[in-house]
């Protein structure tokens, strides 16, 4: 949380008035990526006229993404936040 804190430029009381913990932080990062992507992709859909090339665009993005993530993230979720994982 502290050097979360301070790439933020807040201190880390100012973080936990915000979040309660690591867990929910965590939670709502990845429920707003989440949010993020459904609405590219709903966007994506919405101005296709070709089924087989929007599904071949959404594959495109998820391999993309993919690559994007890194392993230790995978890991650590596992490890540590099994609920979120």
């Amino acid at each position: 949380m502290s050097d979360i804190a301070n790439a933020a430029g807040i201190s880390k009381r100012t973080l936990y008035e915000v979040f309660r913990d690591k867990e929910e932080l965590l939670e709502t990062c990845i429920k707003s990526q989440m949010e993020k992507t459904e609405r590219e992709l709903e966007a994506l859909s919405a101005n296709s006229t070709d089924v087989i090339e929007t599904l071949m665009q959404i594959h495109a993005r998820h391999l993309k993404e993919m690559r994007n993530v890194n392993p230790t993230l995978i890991h650590d979720l596992q490890k540590y936040h099994p609920l979120i994982h």
